[in-house]
């Protein structure tokens, strides 16, 4: 019992001794958490300032540039000079035409070429070269040249003929917003013929000059032509003869051929001849042919040239002159000074300013008889449209008149509909009349008529994309999909976005022009002015073919469930233990100690009276 007292003792004092310890230990365990969450802590808040003032640097960075790239825009100064210096050509020669092409503008031009877009029939290209070269990149204020060979034609006349010189080249930032520029100019080629050795071997041809004539006769009338002819040459002409035809049709109804012989030299003489058109003649412009040749064409020589002189002889050439007289004949339809009758349409109407597919309208038309004397009867007028365009509704497209007195109207409607696939242009209704006068005779006649056909301009808009995983401080993203559904261009497609929040960057994004069947995006980056709800509206604008501008909206209004960030270590004292916990886990431990030692000193009591026990029995 007193070994039990002394060791139960012990274990009482070990417990005494070890307490101050665990509580000195639990102690400074406290502190130097303390010490260390407080640096973590302070640490973290450096990361988290450190982590916003560079979002914040990219930010600006991106907005800097963005006005940079802007400002580039704006002041882009796009622009090319041509200059040539090209040598006067000549009548079957070959050149090569050197093209000079400057950048004068402020960016570079990237993918350029030269072509000519409208070159003279008088020159061509030679060698296979093509009309279009590649120019390739011109930077700024750098020039390059282009050559072409050309080869002109034998039989170009002397003169200036125009050359066009079409550029095309692409500008911008970036490949992804290149944007076509086009510069032409008209230059002027001088042709000149190469003068050829005067021919020694013939004489001058004689002028023909002088020509008067009326310019239109009718029927019955009696044209007088007056025309001279004039020897250019300083000798006389053995024999000459002067020939006046016209077409056929044009009768001369006097002398058609004179002869001449010697005709002085420098000599001149005026001829006359009456003209008149036959019956059968139609109203159109005739010809008449002036000519001057010599009568014999194996001796073609002067009235001195004889056969001792030593003078060798020289050919008279032909010379040859038109003129053209207008026969103003009588109208087919005119019998007895009275012209058939004739129906018109004097006015039409078709509900609007055009019609649209698979849309019915109805067509109005007011006809006319022209005639102040003949009255018409049997009519029947019937309508056709291009390509089937337009059909008939619950009735036949054509109709029937009994009888239309002189300068009388009448007025019809008939309901058409445009078949579904009609595409976007101005159709002809072609309007084919049929009818007879007072004495039976059928006549017949045709009229036409236009009627625009627009199709419908198609905007689709998909609803507003609600954000997800909103961070609480951080922007939202705000977008939308839009598709051209229709048959028909969109132009000036624009959109603006307005509502409750500030916008990080541009609010707007204008598209230009919106091909059929084709979508695109748009969306932003706006931080709420609320961080639990985001409301506005975006506003598209644009234009239909017709250049009638429409509008249309989208709203929205979301509600944000903004979310706290990660811990990952901003805030150290979410994942501490609590202190009262801490006591507890080393008083127990403190505890275990005092236990575990009591029982190994109690093993060790015990075998020493074992021993002792032991001892005592010897």
């Amino acid at each position: 019992m007193k070994i039990n007292k002394k060791i139960a003792c012990f274990i009482l004092s070990t417990a005494l001794i070890f307490t101050p310890f665990l509580v000195n230990i639990h102690s400074y365990a406290e502190t130097g958490d303390s010490d260390k969450t407080t640096k973590d802590q302070e640490y973290i808040n450096n990361l988290e300032k450190d982590r916003k003032s560079l979002i914040k640097t990219i930010q600006n960075k991106d907005e800097e540039k963005k006005k940079e790239d802007e400002e580039r825009t704006r002041k882009y100064n796009v622009e090319v000079e041509m200059y040539s210096n090209f040598p006067n050509l000549t009548s079957g020669s070959q050149n090569t035409l050197t093209l000079q092409i400057k950048n004068t503008g402020g960016s570079h031009l990237e993918k350029s070429n030269i072509q000519v877009s409208a070159l003279p029939g008088e020159i061509s290209l030679t060698g296979g070269s093509s009309t279009t070269q590649d120019v390739g990149t011109i930077y700024v204020g750098n020039q390059t040249s282009v050559n072409y060979e050309v080869q002109v034609s034998k039989d170009a006349k002397t003169g200036t003929y125009p050359i066009t010189f079409e550029f095309t080249g692409n500008y911008g930032t970036t490949i992804n917003d290149y944007k076509e520029y086009k510069y032409s100019k008209i230059f002027y080629l001088q042709i000149t013929k190469i003068e050829k050795e005067k021919d020694k071997s013939q004489y001058k041809p004689f002028l023909i000059q002088n020509i008067k004539h009326p310019a239109i006769i009718n029927k019955g009338d009696v044209a007088d032509l007056t025309f001279s002819i004039k020897n250019p040459n300083d000798k006389p002409m053995s024999s000459i003869k002067v020939s006046v035809s016209p077409d056929e049709g044009i009768v001369n109804q006097t002398q058609g051929v004179f002869v001449e012989n010697n005709f002085p030299a420098n000599g001149e003489k005026t001829f006359n001849v009456k003209l008149f058109a036959q019956e059968k003649a139609e109203k159109k412009n005739y010809s008449i042919k002036l000519t001057v040749e010599p009568t014999n064409p194996t001796e073609q020589t002067d009235s001195k040239s004889s056969e001792d002189s030593n003078e060798t002889p020289k050919i008279l050439p032909t010379s040859t002159q038109y003129t053209g007289i207008f026969y103003n004949a009588p109208d087919k339809d005119e019998v007895d000074g009275v012209k058939n009758p004739q129906i018109i349409i004097s006015s039409y109407s078709y509900g609007g300013t055009y019609v649209e597919p698979n849309q019915q309208f109805p067509l109005t038309m007011s006809f006319v008889n022209t005639s102040s004397q003949k009255v018409l009867r049997n009519i029947k007028i019937s309508l056709s449209a291009e390509e089937g365009t337009f059909i008939a509704v619950n009735s036949s497209n054509s109709f029937y008149i009994d009888s239309m007195s002189p300068n009388s109207s009448v007025t019809k409607t008939i309901n058409f509909v445009t078949k579904p696939d009609a595409t976007t242009k101005t159709v002809a209704m072609t309007i084919d009349y049929t009818y007879e006068d007072t004495k039976g005779t059928a006549l017949t006649a045709k009229d036409s008529i236009s009627i625009p056909v627009m199709q419908k301009t198609l905007l689709s808009i998909d609803d507003v994309s609600k954000p997800q995983d909103v961070m609480e401080g951080e922007p939202v993203n705000i977008s939308l999909n839009f598709y051209n559904l229709g048959k028909t261009k969109i132009s000036n497609l624009k959109m603006v976005a307005s509502g409750d929040f500030t916008v990080q960057g541009e609010n707007s994004y204008f598209v230009g022009n919106l091909e059929p069947g084709k979508n695109d995006s748009f969306s932003i980056s706006a931080m709420p002015n609320d961080p639990n709800k985001i409301s506005g509206v975006i506003d598209f604008t644009y234009e239909k073919l017709d250049g009638s501008i429409e509008t249309a909206q989208k709203k929205f209004n979301f509600t944000l469930n903004p979310i706290s960030p990660m811990p990952d270590n901003n805030n150290m004292d979410d994942i501490q233990p609590p202190k009262h916990d801490n006591k507890i886990i080393y008083i127990g431990v403190g505890i275990a100690v005092v236990i575990i030692i009591g029982i190994i000193l109690k093993k060790r009591h015990n075998k020493r009276k074992k021993s002792q026990e032991l001892d005592l029995d010897e």
